[in-house]
């Protein structure tokens, strides 16, 4: 009988002991994982770019599209020499108007962004000043195109200067698309809550893949306007903060 006493404290000793070393081990990998330090900022910087590199292979990464139409009026007055020493007869004026819709896509060069761009606070918010966004190309839709032309009077005569007018009012029109695609950028607030929501996707895996679950965004654009964009946020846009000075 005793022995069977002094069997089962032994056996309840060891449960316990077995008991206090498991919850010490799973305590210690808890407080461990808690007091896990935030990743170093040149590590952040390093994933940043990395990260963007190799998403623009052909360093520019686009952020966005825009949809936009450029109008162009091109004016051809066709002269005659007549005579010597008389001044040319005006055979008459010839205008031409061009509407062309297209597709512009813009975003900014990845060898623009340099790891003093990019930033790690304390509180493991990461500031990224996003270089200029630029108009990567202006794809004219050519099966939507509007032109017309006019003739003053003598149309039998200035057919062929009609012809020459709309082909300048066509290319006048494509340069035209590419530049009010610059301005828009420059102007609105729209392509840059575009391009930090799209780095946002981008990044995000990658900063979270360091231990940083939930991080939060402070991207500076060239205008000096801030975005705050967190990680886990619903939103679908990051919301405009406050003015400050580019770091571009």
């Amino acid at each position: 009988m005793e022995s069977s006493r002094i069997s089962f404290r032994l056996l309840f000793g060891w449960t316990l002991a077995v008991v206090a070393v498991t919850t010490l081990v799973v305590a210690t990998a808890l407080l461990y994982q808690l007091r896990q330090p935030a990743p170093a900022e040149t590590r952040v910087q390093e994933v940043v770019l990395t990260t963007l590199q190799n998403e623009a292979p052909a360093s520019f990464y686009v952020t966005g599209t825009l949809e936009l139409s450029a109008t162009s009026s091109i004016q051809h007055t066709k002269y005659q020499p007549v005579l010597p020493y008389l001044p040319p007869a005006n055979l008459g004026t010839t205008h031409a108007e061009a509407r062309l819709p297209g597709t512009v896509t813009y975003g900014f060069d990845v060898r623009d962004l340099t790891a003093d761009h990019i930033r790690l606070d304390a509180d493991g918010v990461i500031h990224l000043s996003v270089p200029p966004l630029q108009v990567l190309s202006a794809e004219p839709d050519l099966a939507h195109l509007q032109i017309a032309s006019t003739h003053e009077w003598r149309a039998w005569l200035t057919r062929q200067d009609g012809r020459a007018a709309e082909r300048d009012a066509l290319h006048a029109a494509q340069r035209a698309l590419r530049r009010q695609a610059g301005q828009y950028l420059a102007q609105s607030h729209e392509p840059q809550l575009n391009s930090a929501e799209a780095l946002r996707h981008l990044l995000l895996p990658a900063v979270q893949a360091l231990g940083l679950a939930s991080p939060t965004f402070r991207m500076q654009m060239e205008s000096g306007l801030v975005y705050e964009v967190r990680g886990t946020d619903a939103a679908p846009l990051p919301v405009p903060l406050r003015e400050g000075h580019s770091g571009w």
